[in-house]
């Protein structure tokens, strides 16, 4: 509630019972402590074999519009409906929610979704999910460093993408709102559809953001899709090369392979933005382990 701090130490295992999870309300705080060696896991009370890998078994991490200064470091989300959900922009200066080393996977609906939010994310991991891996809708404020988008979803026919940036909704009206920045730098978008971003824009309203240094799957042949022309939106893309992932269909989306299109194709000042959290991928191996760092949360070390 209102005034208080919630604060989940290493190792903590959370488990929520179907439909229940946690509530963050206007004026609360979540700090999860994790790491990656030591994470949190949020995960179902089901613990018999039949639901390891059972999917919207408990609801979400639900940071309500006002909620101060979250954090989570260092956590394994899975087995929900919403793994992580943002509501509205910041009370005050600082984010929303800041998020790294952490992985989210095998939802039901949507891995992270926000609304009209301000996130910090770093060596993040937004895996399957029966719809998106990440909606960023109703505008919002964005940074992703180092993160992989990845959507394998093998429970039902997929139609969405695995990484959404909307700033407009229909409610008897058409109602816009502002992207000020989204900007994602040395990351992976992909997964098992042919297009695994979506672009759904209302110019009535600001929609800035960037793509630098990223391995993203899109289908450049489709002339009404995803318009890639534009260089200051997209630069420095690696467009449609497998990443190699080690085993995408059980969320395991290390690189297996030199030949992985993210192999070495960071930009090392991306990485250099925040060393500090940067210089580890999401397991806490060192990057660049190469002669530049990998796309997306994993370093290869091979």
């Amino acid at each position: 509630p209102d005034g208080c701090t919630l604060t989940i130490e290493a190792g903590t295992n959370v488990y929520s019972h179907k439909n229940s999870g946690i509530i963050v309300d206007e004026g609360g705080t979540l700090i999860v402590n994790g790491t990656p060696l030591n994470p949190v896991t949020f995960s179902s009370d089901r613990l018999d074999d039949f639901y390891e890998e059972q999917a919207g078994e408990w609801n979400s991490i639900w940071l309500y519009a006002g909620s101060l200064n979250n954090e989570i470091h260092g956590a394994i989300i899975k087995n929900g409906n919403i793994g992580i959900r943002v509501d509205s922009l910041a009370a005050n200066s600082n984010p929303n929610l800041i998020v790294t080393n952490t992985i989210v996977e095998n939802m039901a609906g949507v891995g992270l979704l926000s609304f009209e939010a301000t996130i910090d994310a770093y060596n993040c991991v937004f895996g399957s999910a029966g719809q998106y891996s990440t909606a960023l809708t109703r505008g919002g404020n964005y940074v992703f460093y180092h993160c992989t988008f990845a959507n394998y979803w093998v429970n039902g026919n997929r139609q969405t993408p695995a990484l959404l940036l909307n700033n407009y909704v229909e409610a008897d009206g058409v109602f816009t709102y502002n992207l000020e920045h989204a900007y994602f730098g040395n990351c992976i978008v992909y997964g098992n559809n042919q297009t695994e971003v979506g672009i759904d824009r209302n110019d009535a309203s600001t929609f800035n953001f960037e793509f630098d240094h990223c391995l993203m799957k899109i289908d450049l042949n489709d002339d009404e899709g995803v318009d890639v022309s534009n260089l200051a939106e997209f630069h420095d893309i690696v467009y449609n090369e497998n990443p190699f992932f080690k085993e995408p269909s059980e969320e395991m989306f290390e690189l297996d392979s030199v030949i992985s299109g993210a192999y070495d194709a960071g930009d090392i000042s991306i990485t250099n933005v925040d060393f500090g959290l940067l210089g580890t991928d999401v397991l806490g191996n060192s990057r660049p382990f190469g002669s530049n760092p990998d796309l997306g949360a994993y370093e290869r070390q091979e």
